[in-house]
């Protein structure tokens, strides 16, 4: 469907189209349109017409086709687009430390394909500014932003279907694209329309509108049976959705976890929390927001704020930059659901079903993500802070050693340093918006807000082997030099990471660390390699 659109889309010529003929508000409405189509829909009305229906079923939402839906996927289309041109210039990074070396195109250039090294003599002729010979992160980027730049500028595909808004309300719709070709060819005919012409005389929008009828007809049953069944569940009764403004727009979001590391535990120190940010654009209409986490998630808005006339979430999540007036906590699950709901058909279809009947039938926009960090709401453009994207380069391994890429040759890294940064490696790249430090007075929550007193997942890791608590034993192993009550949480309840640590304790050292936090990792003796007494000890992978 979509292909058959790019056929339709014209070459748009100034001036007006339509002789005059035709009178009054139909002159106004034809004269929008360019002169390829009006010369298409008088020579060939029935190819023209199944042509043109066809792109626009392929937009249209509930049967109708607006500027505002053809400018949603126009986004969507840039950020399919963006996350292709990302990954097709990352892929030249051999060690995923998110640079191209020119050690790394040296080895890899000649067994690439023509058109891939072409590709990538072209990125380097063009986007190694300060030419090093390596490509780092924001030169690729520069490269996928200047991919972008000509679709972000180009008008929004289907946008040539707004010509058809024959009475300018904004909305197009199969009967007024089939009504401007009936105008049209009886112009080419001769047989121009009076002013008291009433169109929907038409034998093709008669039909059209018979076949319009028979499709809500059609809706509405599918409706009533779903309102039935879902009221029979007590659904509706179970979610309890603070009513929302008619002029406020219906969105709902679902992640896995945030993007940021949180100083802040929303459900117990032995639980990791992370927090997706969302900067609220500048507008005027109101949004209605369902946002749920499958994890500890605190939702951190900025911008706009004003803009939220509800927020519903669930009592595992917390809310900062929002009154407690503008949020409300409902059911888990299918009021608010986590990915791995929506990625049931079933959950998915009866939490679509549940909103179409709580809110009697408005549109709604949704996004779900394994992941979110900081993006602008409601447009879901992604916010980059490249000072938080800068990851340090992952240690190379060679026969059990760890080394750096130093100007083309390696060098062997300490091993503390070697682990240290190991662990940065890997912070970075499952958590690349860093730490988010939250103030626990801004929090609207259900449960109680904790400060940690050591950060959890990696970001702890890296605090302790910062205070010298932990010192790296290799790349891959952390040794406990002295006695710790608390050690980093999250490591098997978090999705980043849903294996345990195994950590080495100095013989001298005595752990004494807390319940909660003793399934998160091994611990062996580091002389002997036996698990220390008192504390749980299963065979797990390594640090990486």
């Amino acid at each position: 469907m979509h292909r058959l659109f790019w056929i339709l889309v014209f070459s748009v010529l100034s001036g007006p189209a339509v002789a005059d003929q035709t009178s009054g508000d139909q002159a106004r409405g034809l004269a929008k349109l360019d002169n390829r189509s009006v010369v298409q829909a008088r020579t060939k009305p029935e190819y023209f017409v199944k042509r043109t229906l066809n792109a626009f079923f392929s937009y249209a939402v509930q049967d109708v086709v607006t500027q505002d839906i053809l400018d949603q996927r126009h986004r969507a289309e840039v950020l399919r687009r963006r996350a292709h041109f990302r990954s097709a210039y990352f892929r030249f990074d051999l060690n995923g430390d998110h640079l191209v070396s020119a050690a790394e195109i040296k080895q890899q250039e000649p067994a690439l394909k023509p058109q891939d090294r072409a590709e990538l003599i072209w990125l380097r002729y063009a986007f190694d500014a300060d030419k090093d010979g390596n490509l780092s992160q924001s030169e690729l980027m520069m490269a996928v932003d200047a991919q972008l730049g000509q679709l972000e500028t180009t008008r929004a595909p289907g946008s040539q279907l707004m010509q058809f808004d024959l009475n300018d309300d904004g909305a197009v719709t199969a009967e007024e694209i089939i009504a401007v070709v009936d105008l049209l060819r009886d112009e080419a005919d001769g047989n121009s329309k009076k002013n008291n012409k009433d169109t929907r005389k038409s034998p093709a929008l008669t039909a059209a509108q018979k076949e319009r009828e028979r499709r809500m007809a059609e809706y509405e049953a599918r409706f009533e049976a779903k309102r039935v069944a879902l009221a029979e569940a007590g659904l509706p009764e179970i979610c309890a959705y603070p009513p929302k403004s008619e002029e406020a727009g219906l969105h709902w979001l679902s992640t896995l976890r945030g993007g940021a590391v949180s100083t802040i535990s929303i459900s117990g120190l032995h639980q990791a929390t992370t927090v997706v940010k969302l900067h609220v654009e500048a507008g005027e209409q109101p949004l209605y927001l369902i946002a749920g986490a499958q994890t500890s998630v605190i939702w951190q808005f900025t911008g706009a704020v004003e803009r939220i006339e509800r927020l519903i979430t669930h009592s595992g999540n917390a809310v900062s930059g929002l009154d407690s007036t503008q949020v409300h906590f409902a059911r888990s699950g299918v009021c608010v659901p986590g990915p791995s709901d929506l990625g049931q058909a079933v959950a998915q279809r009866t939490f679509r079903s549940t909103l179409e009947v709580a809110f009697d039938r408005q549109r709604f926009d949704g996004k779900t993500a394994e992941w979110m960090g900081s993006r602008t709401f409601p447009s879901h453009e992604r916010i980059i802070n490249k000072d938080q994207l800068d990851t340090v380069d992952k240690p190379i391994r060679r026969n059990g050693k760890a080394f750096e890429m130093v100007d083309g040759a390696l060098r062997e890294l300490e091993n503390n340093v070697a682990a240290r940064r190991q662990v940065q490696y890997q912070f970075d790249l499952d958590y690349p918006y860093g730490v988010a430090r939250i103030d626990p007075e801004t929090l609207v929550l259900q449960g109680k807000a904790q400060r940690y007193s050591v950060l959890p997942l990696q970001a702890g890791l890296l605090q302790l082997l910062d205070q010298g608590v932990l010192r790296g034993h290799a790349v891959d192993t952390l040794v406990i030099t002295r006695p710790v009550e608390m050690l980093p949480s999250g490591f098997k309840t978090n999705g980043a990471n849903s294996r345990g640590y195994r950590f080495y304790a100095d013989p001298q050292v005595t752990l004494d660390i807390e319940a909660g936090n003793l399934s998160d990792y091994n611990y062996e003796n580091l002389e002997t390699g036996r698990c220390v007494d008192g504390v749980p000890c299963e065979m797990l992978p390594s640090l990486d």
